[in-house]
């Protein structure tokens, strides 16, 4: 059987002060960061209100890669084991925007 993988990141978003206020994963981080900035006009939660205000003073968030994880698209413990890794940083950080929406549940060994 043949492997298939692709690399997926966990990234932190911050502030031009270098608060943390958001943690995410992509497989394309700066593509999601575009996204990020492309949709905070919509303000639909905090990360959006904080990421418009930084862009209305005329800067950007800074987009900080906190791990690069490879992953076996033909294992599901591989995958799952991004969402663990993105539930780690999330923890390492105080008062993210996204807290508490990405509470991510283990999966039990």
């Amino acid at each position: 059987m043949e492997r298939i993988s692709l690399k997926m990141y966990i990234y932190s978003l911050s502030d031009l002060d270098d608060n943390v206020f958001y943690v995410g994963q992509s497989k394309n981080p700066h593509f999601r960061l575009g996204a990020h900035i492309a949709n905070s006009h919509l303000l639909k939660n905090h990360k959006d209100e904080i990421i418009a205000k930084i862009c209305n003073d005329g800067f950007f968030p800074k987009l900080n890669i906190l791990e690069q994880i490879d992953v076996d698209l033909s294992s599901k413990k591989s995958i799952f084991n991004v969402s663990d890794r993105e539930a780690y940083w999330i923890s390492t950080f105080p008062n993210l925007s996204n807290i508490q929406k990405r509470i991510v549940k283990l999966k039990p060994e």
